[in-house]
């Protein structure tokens, strides 16, 4: 039998393809949301801070609502 050797961490060619994969999704999220504000502001003619205070007040009901319903997922679709 051979020997088991383990390497920690990644190597170089997985670390640069997480980054890539990563990159790609921020970008879209970024882009998306520059379109869509831009889209609030010019043409539907929200006030700049009243879109902030929604986008504050949505980002907080996010930030709560995420955890109840992946608690919830998990009571229902447990193994």
């Amino acid at each position: 039998m051979g020997k088991i050797t383990k390497k920690d961490g990644l190597t170089k060619k997985h670390w640069i393809g997480y980054m890539m994969g990563d990159f790609g999704g921020c970008m879209t999220f970024a882009l998306m949301g520059s379109i869509v504000t831009v889209y609030y502001v010019d043409v539907l003619k929200i006030n700049v801070a009243t879109l902030a205070v929604l986008l504050l007040i949505w980002n907080i009901w996010d930030a709560v609502n995420d955890p109840i319903m992946g608690t919830i997922m998990d009571k229902m679709f447990a193994k």
